[in-house]
């Protein structure tokens, strides 16, 4: 299968090229050239920027295309747009959302009966 990935040099993208490397795809990364990559040299890279030049996807087509990597809307619509109908057989997509895991908070405490004292936190010498 003949994979793209958007980024593909950290964080997510650089474990769905290996995970898609380890399963004998074709993987294809495009970005913007700036980060080293441990990636093998059968990997094909690509440079673009999608906030400039994406003729680098010119005349390439895809079975499946990764952005991890988008943040908004129109940075999905711009690959969309570079990539026409070879990005892959689906026709839909699907934007994940970031969102930040925030604590919880603690349930309260159990009253304690009266005339008990809370535990020591030292710890024995």
């Amino acid at each position: 299968m003949r994979i793209l990935i958007v980024g593909g040099t950290s964080f997510v993208g650089r474990g769905v090229a290996w995970a898609a490397l380890n399963a004998g795809d074709d993987v294809t990364v495009i970005n913007r050239g700036q980060t080293p990559s441990d990636l093998p040299k059968s990997v094909t890279r690509l440079v673009g920027d999608r906030h400039g030049d994406m003729s680098a996807l010119d005349g390439l087509s895809f079975d499946v295309t990764v952005d991890a990597i988008a943040f908004r809307p129109v940075d999905v619509d711009v690959l969309a747009a570079a990539l026409g109908n070879r990005g892959g057989t689906t026709s839909r997509s699907r934007r994940s959302r970031r969102t930040r895991t925030r604590p919880t908070k603690a349930p309260p405490k159990k009253p304690r009966p009266y005339g008990t004292t809370q535990p020591s936190r030292r710890t024995p010498k």
